[in-house]
């Protein structure tokens, strides 16, 4: 049995071939794991940008909704929990986070910094001196989107997959194998 890595646009594809005496060779493709990453939400790029969802951060609704109730803690926090049950938490340094019903989850610190939690387990978080972005996935996929407009992708399996603004694609597989495919369609 000979077991073949491959990349078939841009997707690592495990090839499997053993003889088969009575039909001579058999081949069997499977993709790992992150493959099946790929193929939904995560491949979409402009995933890879720090959204603010209008369902938790439309002014209008934001503005409706009073607050109930409002504490203030030994350590200087101040706790606002509002009608919808929306809580906000002011914290000493400036920083200010914002939990919502759903357990949606949004940060500000006073760096300009911005980490999101969803509830799928997604989170985002902003390097604002840096401008750069870097999402962890639930799947085990982390995500940096640098301001130059490079992407680079580390998957669950060690996997690491960077995209340059040219259309450069390169892959460095955990078996030390590397691989670079040029806009032109060389492969090096």
């Amino acid at each position: 049995m000979i077991r073949i890595v491959k990349t078939i646009r841009k997707i690592k594809v495990l090839e499997t071939i053993s003889p088969n005496p009575s039909a001579g060779i058999h081949v069997e493709a499977k993709a790992t794991n992150y493959q099946k990453e790929e193929m939904e939400d995560e491949e979409d790029e402009t995933n890879y940008d720090l959204v603010f969802p209008d369902k938790y951060h439309n002014p209008n609704i934001q503005n409706l909704q009073q607050v109930v109730k409002q504490d203030v803690t030994q350590d200087g926090k101040i706790i606002k929990l509002f009608e919808g049950g929306k809580r906000e938490i002011d914290y000493p340094s400036g920083s200010k986070k914002e939990i919502f019903p759903d357990n949606y989850q949004i940060t500000y610190f006073v760096n300009n910094d911005v980490k999101q939690l969803f509830p799928s387990g997604k989170e985002v978080y902003f390097f604002s001196k840096e401008n750069a972005t870097q999402i962890k996935f639930p799947s085990g996929l982390e995500v940096f989107k640098f301001a130059n407009g490079n992407i680079q992708k580390t998957y669950a399996d060690g996997m690491i997959s960077s995209k340059y603004p040219d259309g450069t694609i390169q892959n460095k597989y955990t078996d030390g194998y590397k691989e670079i495919f040029h806009p032109d369609g060389t492969l090096e």
